[in-house]
């Protein structure tokens, strides 16, 4: 118990820190409350269970009409000049409109613009990118949000137009080859620039590799590494835990299991969307 203490009180963020605190938490599961783990400070921590985190959902701030000078730039189609001007209205110190310019940009997909006196700073490490999108999905596919969310972050940085040098499209970063697979149909490249049709193919896929190979972390390493290398790993190592994490041979899979794992876990505290348990 005292080492699992100190792990989440060293890097509470890491992966390592994450896993620590859910195995505290499972250790001292009491419906009564949350988790208490003590900070550097002496002070605690509350890690919410999963039932208060559907609780905590952020409010939306009510958003004053924009400035007329980016609604006139709208409207003659200046996008680009729009998009600046935006931009520089969301990061100006002081700017009653600064949340609404914030708010704009992520409602044309720009994400992780603003500032943290008037949007809070996790909202925009953490922006919850096409929320319609990501939420029907995650609805049809039975997965959570967050999940979706963490592997979108990874793989795009919630940039819908982003290609990968193997060809990987879009905000889930698919293969049109996968993605044609997924739809019964073929699917042109350009088309996985839509944010619908590729976080739909892409929840898709997901919830394969999960119904596959069972743990998340599993369906994580072969979202990136591909299913056969992980039926190799399990072959050699069936059960799926944090030992088995740490022998992933490919170090870039490996890390990209435990940064995946982690934001899965930050975007669950901070929306309350559904837990691991929930999968």
């Amino acid at each position: 118990m005292a080492q699992l203490q100190k792990v989440t009180l060293d890097d509470p963020w890491s992966y390592e820190g994450v896993r620590a605190a859910e195995e505290l938490e499972r250790r001292e599961m009491d419906p009564r409350g949350p988790v208490d783990i003590k900070t550097r400070g002496g002070q605690k921590q509350t890690r919410p269970r999963a039932a208060d985190r559907a609780r905590a959902r952020t409010a939306r701030a009510f958003d004053p009409e924009l400035p007329i000078t980016i609604r006139l730039l709208g409207a003659v189609g200046a996008t680009d000049l729009m998009v600046d001007e935006l931009r520089d209205r969301a990061l100006r110190e002081g700017d009653p409109m600064a949340r609404s310019c914030t708010d704009a940009l992520e409602e044309m997909g720009i994400f992780r613009v603003g500032r943290p006196d008037g949007v809070p700073r996790q909202r925009i490490e953490y922006p919850p990118a096409y929320p319609v999108a990501v939420l029907a999905s995650a609805k049809r596919e039975s997965l959570s949000a967050a999940l979706l969310w963490a592997i979108m972050r990874q793989e795009s940085a919630y940039q819908r137009a982003a290609r990968s040098k193997a060809g990987a499209m879009g905000l889930l970063q698919l293969l049109p080859s996968t993605a044609s697979r997924l739809n019964g149909s073929p699917v042109a490249e350009t088309a996985l620039t839509d944010p619908d049709l590729n976080v739909r193919l892409g929840a898709r896929y997901l919830r394969g590799l999960i119904a596959e190979f069972g743990d998340p972390r599993a369906a994580m390493a072969a979202y990136n590494a591909g299913e056969e290398a992980v039926r190799r790993w399990l072959r050699d190592r069936p059960v799926v835990d944090d030992l088995w994490v740490e022998l992933i041979p490919y170090r870039e899979t490996r890390d990209y299991v435990k940064q995946v794992y982690t934001i899965w876990r930050r975007y669950e505290a901070l929306y309350g969307v559904p837990s691991a348990d929930q999968l």
